[in-house]
């Protein structure tokens, strides 16, 4: 397609423009592209490739979030930076059909989005089930942007996390993964199965150092009332989560804690007063306050922990306490 044949409105790709409501297919695409490239790149041993690659394993991560968070609403990619006005204008350019008048003075500035950990923290909160931790694939593309460093062992790390996610991602906007790793379908899913393979390795080997470390300290301690009175005295203890859940200690036995924190953000409305959106809660993991076991989310659930969060029953049930006869009926007279 030349430029002549090019449609007059879309997202912008070189000589070829993109209607706006493909713009999720598009970044799918480009993260595809980028996800795919990085997995090729880990078996390099060429320095330069896997400069590359880590280029690639963030920019597949950052675009696979942008994509999601299109799916749901494409001005939700725009950043603070913009006015919402900024926005609109923008998609209404950039829809087949539709003819937005010329900016004053013919300036325009530059449409910003969101930040790739705004992206992904957007997506955890649209769909939970994505909310993995993506820092290494984010700071492995750093290094090599900013300082041209890769290291090899770290880049197939981040690999794998990016392949984890990404997948989660594309399953959470019900894309067969398949078609989205192509060609690299069975590397992704091999590179997948060596992260959980991996996780629960460390796993395991947490649960290991923990029971160790708590056997030791109560051998130290010679009156099994001692003993009794310490494990007592350490159940007392709770993690600073905000929700907890109990759970047998995978190590010690005892009661641990499955931990989630609240996900709430608290802006100023128009009228000077607070809004106040609660968006759920994040799974942060486990952790024992007799042996001190912690586990982190991915860490809990490689051990098949199942960090869901499910609101406890009430407990006391309205429905049956308020009944009709505990209400005065209202007489007009």
């Amino acid at each position: 397609m030349t430029s002549s044949d090019a449609p007059l409105t879309g997202w912008r790709r070189g000589s070829r423009t993109r209607p706006v409501d493909e713009v999720v297919e598009h970044l799918l695409d480009a993260a595809s592209h980028h996800g795919r490239a990085a997995i090729r790149a880990v078996t390099s041993k060429d320095e330069f490739v896997l400069l590359d690659g880590a280029f690639h394993v963030g920019a597949a991560v950052e675009l696979a979030a942008k994509a999601a968070v299109a799916e749901t609403e494409p001005m939700l990619l725009s950043s603070a930076g913009n006015t919402k006005g900024e926005m609109v204008d923008t998609l209404a350019r950039f829809r087949p059909g539709v003819n937005v008048a010329p900016v004053p003075g013919g300036q325009r500035r530059r449409l910003r989005t969101i930040d790739a950990s705004v992206a992904v923290a957007v997506v955890a909160r649209l769909y939970p089930k994505c909310n993995v931790s993506v820092e290494l694939p984010l700071d492995v593309r750093n290094d090599a942007v900013h300082l041209a460093v890769v290291d090899p062992d770290r880049l197939t790390e981040a690999v794998r996390a990016m392949v984890v996610y990404v997948t989660l991602v594309v399953e959470a906007i019900e894309l067969p993964p398949a078609l989205f790793w192509r060609d690299e379908a069975n590397e992704a899913l091999s590179l997948q199965t060596q992260r959980v393979r991996r996780l629960l390795k460390l796993a395991k080997r947490r649960v290991v150092l923990a029971k160790q470390a708590f056997e030791l300290r109560l051998d130290a301690i010679e009156q099994p009332e001692g003993r009794d009175a310490l494990v007592r005295q350490l159940e007392r203890l709770r993690p600073a989560f905000d929700e907890t859940v109990e759970h047998p200690c995978p190590a010690c036995g005892y009661s641990a804690a499955l931990g989630w924190t609240s996900d709430v953000d608290v802006e100023r409305d128009p009228d000077g007063g607070y809004y106040v959106a609660f968006a759920g809660l994040s799974f942060e993991g486990l952790e024992c306050p007799v042996c001190d076991l912690k586990l982190n989310a991915e860490e809990t659930e490689a051990l098949g922990i199942d960090g869901t969060w499910e609101p406890p029953e009430p407990e006391v049930d309205f429905a049956d306490v308020l009944e009709a006869s505990d209400y005065d009926e209202y007489d007009p007279s």
